[in-house]
């Protein structure tokens, strides 16, 4: 099977009217990368606390700007080189993992634009939603104190473009780049996510024989035998005693549960303005 990927980059740049659609075709897929660059590891001290590995890159010889990578991804952990995964796929795309901010990170670097990353922070935080955009704005203004002449820039994938936006709007900054940012209200995203689309790859693909139950077999499908969405092995959440699960009973309540959790917690600042409570 060939995988073409076609992404979308919009760029909106401060006191001016222009918005740019840049075409990014295959981005992460090619393996080619400059040796003109470095890596050097940090602790970014996040908010509460919270200890966030990170990593800068810089290109060797020239250094002309200097770049925010946001972790994206909201609804699964994202680890420090934004691996980008879901369900069924595995943990890469062809022969090359897809560590999204890794490759722009390094094709950045390769155009003289230093970056910043880091991992995203647990998703049991109780407060999860301020806290990545406190994560945020604590990395830009480390950013920014490191590099205090250079233009700065923001670029957030998926969850992390709502990230990009809400620092933004409060932090000044020369360019921003959205990835595939989320197009509908959080409630539709999150109802989609949860309830139709769980149900959709439980019941219609895993469920081939149409009893209502999938296998621990089954189940085994998944890329390091995660149960989607949840971030934990299947056999953490279910009773892995059991040979098989009832899908009605035992793994849709789940991600209801989830739903429910997630609703809860998008109804209070940052993300308000993209969140509207479905209709009961």
């Amino acid at each position: 099977m060939r995988y073409k990927y076609k992404i979308f980059i919009k760029l909106l740049e401060k006191n001016t009217n222009l918005a740019y659609l840049i075409p990014f075709q295959r981005l992460y897929l090619v393996p080619k990368l400059s040796t003109t660059f470095y890596e050097e590891p940090l602790i970014l001290p996040g908010s509460e606390g919270e200890q966030l590995e990170a990593r800068w890159c810089f290109n060797t010889y020239e250094l002309h700007a200097v770049m925010l990578l946001l972790p994206g991804q909201g609804s699964n952990p994202v680890d420090l080189d934004g691996r980008v995964t879901c369900a069924l796929t595995g943990p890469s795309i062809g022969d090359v993992p897809p560590d999204l901010n890794k490759h722009l990170a390094h094709r950045l670097a390769e155009k003289g634009i230093a970056t910043l990353r880091y991992t995203k922070r647990s998703l049991a935080d109780r407060d999860l939603a301020q806290n990545l955009v406190k994560d945020a704005q604590i990395a830009l203004k480390h950013m920014k104190g490191k590099f205090p002449y250079l233009q700065t820039g923001i670029l957030g994938f998926s969850e992390g473009a709502l990230l990009a936006m809400a620092v933004a709007s409060e932090d000044r900054v020369d360019a921003l780049f959205l990835i595939a940012p989320p197009t509908r209200r959080l409630s539709e995203v999150f109802r989609f996510q949860y309830l139709d689309w769980s149900h959709s790859l439980f019941s219609e693909k895993l469920d081939t024989d149409r009893d209502g139950f999938v296998t621990a077999q089954e189940l085994n499908l998944f890329s390091q035998k995660q149960l989607p969405l949840t971030g934990k092995p299947w056999d953490e959440v279910l009773d892995n005693s059991k040979e098989k699960f009832s899908i009605a009973d035992e793994i849709l309540p789940i991600y209801q549960g989830l739903h429910e959790n997630i609703l809860l917690a998008m109804q209070n600042p940052p993300f308000l303005n993209w969140f509207s409570p479905p209709h009961i």
